[in-house]
């Protein structure tokens, strides 16, 4: 370089381009340019301005030796050029705002001829438009000189001075160097090495200064008499600062007593220890300090690569505060002998400390002061953090199986700890992945790159990707996809009155479990609420709650998303009620007298007992009273024409009893005298029967003719009635349902035994187990008052006697009021109301 300390401007125009041109250069839409005018100024605040021949010159580079980056303010996104003119040669730029930088050299280099240069504006990129804009780069080191008078140079045979800005290297000054040095601004120290007359060495750190950018300092070293008759040395600052002058007593006892030091220990001073990052040294690594004239001063200097620390890049260790004391554990440093009282003896221990830095080149020094400001030379360690290769390729995953393997090329140790992951739930949420298992694969390059196959646990794999996230000890660094195996399935519907069973077919069915058990259901668009899904993942069979009957749906399914694959427009079955049920409508199937019993004589007269049998039954039900009041008897009579059923007060009255086709009426009992107005004598019967009611109809011409069951196009749950029941003996009445289907297969069927109730209760009966597909044409219900063997109660004797009072003189027939007669055989009575069908 040229020496001068007045500033040089230098100007350099970067050709833009015509904001009129018809070829516009950016081309491209959401694009414009710039036209960057760079340059650099050599100024700096200088005490001395009135400089001696010999001094160097500072001179500011040229424009095109800068390079240039772009940082987008909304992306963050970075952009460099290494020089202006491929800055130039990029004609275009995305509209939008940025931070234009221009720079030249290190800024976190320090040293002599290593100035760093560097200004920066905010520019708006517009489309189709040329921006243009004007940066002039300053310095942006401090500078310092240090000169010695003709008093110091002849008194000290041998010396050299040091610069340290706090958290960074160490300059030296030899006693023949001229050139300034450029130093990172902040608090310089400076240590002074001397020989005295007799021979001997001390090297002190008597002073600093703060320094700041764009400023030259002078710093003079001189000699005086002292007043005890030591020489002093005396530090002498220019004008730009406004610390006093350090004046040093340079007593023997400077010379003669050791100075501090500091003796590395698990490493060499100066050495470089290339480390992975995130990892330590395998032994350990302490700086052990000795200072017989005690501890005033400890300074850790830490720096490199744009480290930022929570106790700053050089700290002090001796009398720390309990603060920095954690921030310094925390970091891995520990201190015995420093952070209380320092006496003599301490050591620093930073065997943890390389794990916590980042990837990069670092310089750990630590150095040593006493109470006589006497400073130890800087024992230094350079460590090295390669970075940790980690990439993961995509994995794969089994549909619902919640777990993945992915293929990991990693340079480190103890992967299966090191190493983690975490994936996107469904709500977008990144979870902890457990580790199940990492098996190593092979061995790749010679820096122990091996692959790893690691299994880890997965939430939510029933979708057809999955993004996971790759730590290294606890840091990001890849983002993969797990690709997730969908499996294909097809799927069928039945519909029924309040719900539709869907059917899923997968093409292996190896799926089935895993499809029946994730499956989303859309109807109409929507997703089904799990709340109106049942699943069946051993048949595959969903039933999906919550249809209204009689309407048409469009039904879809998917595996992954909210988005149906396929859809179907299918419609619900409608709710057919049982005709009839509540027995409101009747039909009137027995209107006719008949004797009750046999004759009897009193006096000169044979009397016979009638009534009228009145029996209404529901329409759309039958009974069997045809063949229990068969109309053809060989002998019409209480005996041996009995009804079963009857409605009564909105009630079937359903009832087992004795009949018989050709019955023989008893003859005549009594006499002149007799005063018992009935016939006594019981007959024999031939034939029972338990009372039914069922859907359907029935005749009887001495042969059954019985259809039972009605057209039905709908599949209930099941059948509810009201019933009571008075058995007889340990009888016990029945109800049966079946749904059939078009060609007469029974596709539903339930019964249940009815034990006594005194009175009217409800009860339930489900119908379950529709095949899948087959729908109802017909149904069959039935009621019986007697479920199997049944026995039947006969009156007798006094329980014959139909009236009391006197008998009438003619005609001889004595009228009972309708349907109040007790002569026959009967069992069991059930009654039942209000049939219905339960959806």
């Amino acid at each position: 370089m040229k020496v001068t300390y007045q500033a040089l401007l230098l100007t350099a125009v970067a050709f833009g381009f015509g904001a009129c041109s018809v070829d516009t250069p950016w081309g491209a839409e959401g694009e414009g340019g710039i036209n960057l005018r760079l340059s650099a100024s050599a100024d700096v605040k200088d005490a001395i301005p009135m400089l001696r021949s010999e001094a160097p010159v500072l001179e500011a580079p040229d424009a095109e030796d800068f390079s240039v980056s772009l940082t987008n303010l909304a992306t963050s996104e970075v952009k460099t050029w290494d020089k202006l003119a491929d800055f130039r040669n990029q004609k275009s730029h995305a509209t939008g705002a940025y931070t234009l930088t221009a720079f030249y050299g290190d800024p976190d280099e320090e040293g002599f001829e290593k100035p760093y240069f560097t200004g920066e504006a905010e520019v708006q990129v517009l489309e189709a438009r040329q921006t243009e804009v004007a940066v002039t780069a300053q310095l942006a080191h401090s500078m310092v000189s240090v000169d010695y008078t003709d008093r110091f140079r002849a008194y000290f045979p041998d010396y050299s001075v040091t610069a340290h800005s706090e958290g960074h290297s160490y300059i030296e000054f030899a006693k023949d160097e001229t050139r300034p040095a450029f130093i990172i601004p902040g608090e310089v120290a400076l240590t002074v090495s001397v020989t005295n007359p007799s021979g001997k060495t001390a090297t002190i750190q008597p002073a600093s200064f703060p320094a700041a950018a764009r400023y030259h300092y002078h710093v003079t070293f001189d000699v005086n008499s002292g007043t005890s008759g030591d020489a002093q040395l005396q530090i002498i600052f220019d004008d730009n600062l406004t610390q006093e002058d350090v004046t040093i007593e340079l007593t023997d006892e400077l010379f003669s007593s050791p100075a501090p030091s500091v003796t590395p220990s698990g490493f060499t001073d100066g050495q470089t220890l290339e480390l992975l990052s995130g990892s330590n040294s395998a032994t350990p690594l302490k700086f052990d300090v000795i200072a017989r004239g005690g501890i005033s001063s400890a300074k850790l200097s830490i720096s490199g690569d744009g480290l930022t620390l929570p106790f700053g890049n050089e700290v002090e260790l001796a009398n720390a505060s309990a603060q920095t004391q954690e921030q310094l554990k925390a970091y891995g440093i520990n201190a015995l002998g420093l952070f209380k009282n320092p006496q003599t003896l301490a050591s620093v221990d930073i065997t943890d400390l390389p794990k916590h830095l980042p990837d990069g080149k670092f310089m750990v020094s630590l150095v040593v002061k006493d109470p006589y400001t006497r400073i130890s030379e800087p024992a230094t360690l350079n460590i090295s953090t390669v970075p940790v290769e980690l990439t993961a390729d995509d994995g794969t995953s089994v549909f619902n199986s919640n777990q993945a393997s992915l293929t990991v090329a990693y340079n480190g140790a103890e992967p299966e700890k090191n190493v983690s992951f975490k994936a996107m739930s469904k709500t977008g949420v990144y979870k902890d992945c457990e580790v199940l298992s990492c098996v190593e694969s092979s061995a790749t390059r010679s820096f122990e790159v091996k692959n790893y196959i690691f299994t880890i646990s997965l939430p939510d794999t029933d979708r057809a990707s999955i993004p996971v996230k790759v730590y290294f000890g606890g840091v990001e660094k890849q983002t993969v996809e797990v690709s997730v195996v969908i499996p294909e399935y097809s799927w069928e519907a039945d519909m029924f009155a309040g719900y539709a069973k869907l059917k899923l077919n997968p093409k292996n069915s190896s799926d089935l479990a895993a499809v029946a058990n994730c499956v989303k259901v859309l109807v109409n668009g929507k997703v089904v609420s799990e709340d109106n899904i049942n699943r069946n993942a051993s048949t595959g069979i969903l039933t999906v709650t919550g249809l209204t009957p009689a309407t048409s749906y469009t039904i879809g399914t998917t595996l992954t998303g909210n988005a149906a694959s396929d859809t179907q427009t299918l419609a619900t079955e409608s709710e057919v009620a049982v005709p009839n049920g509540n027995f409101s409508t009747l039909k009137n199937t027995i209107n006719e007298d008949l004797q009750i019993g046999g004759t009897y004589q009193a006096g000169l007269i044979t009397y016979s007992n009638w009534a009228k049998v009145n029996v209404n039954e529901p329409e759309n039900w039958a009974s069997i009273n045809a063949k229990t009041f068969y109309q053809v008897a060989s002998a019409k009579n209480s005996w041996f024409t009995v009804v079963s059923t009857y409605v009564e007060n909105g009630q079937a009255v359903i009832r087992s009893v004795g009949y018989d086709h050709n019955g023989i009426v008893p003859d005549r009992t009594g006499k002149f005298t007799s005063t018992t107005y009935y016939n006594t004598t019981v007959p024999s019967i031939s034939s029972r029967a338990a009372g039914e009611l069922f859907l359907g109809s029935y005749s009887y011409d001495g042969s059954d003719h019985r259809v039972e069951g009605i057209e039905f196009a709908s599949r209930p749950k099941g059948i509810s009635f009201e019933y009571s029941y008075a058995p007889t003996g340990s009888d016990s009445g029945m109800v049966s349902v079946e749904v059939l289907a078009a060609d007469g297969t029974v596709i539903a069927t339930s019964s249940r035994n009815l034990t006594e109730s005194s009175s009217m209760k409800t009860e339930t009966i489900a119908l379950a187990g529709y095949p899948f597909g087959k729908k109802a044409a017909s149904i069959r219900v039935g009621f019986k008052s007697s479920a199997a063997n049944f026995s039947l109660t006969t009156p007798s004797g006094g329980n014959l006697k139909e009236w009391s009072g006197t008998l009438p003189v003619s005609p001889y027939k004595h009228w009972l009021d309708d349907n109040s007669f007790h002569t026959f055989s009967s069992g069991s009575v059930l009654r039942v109301a209000n049939v219905k069908v339960v959806y």
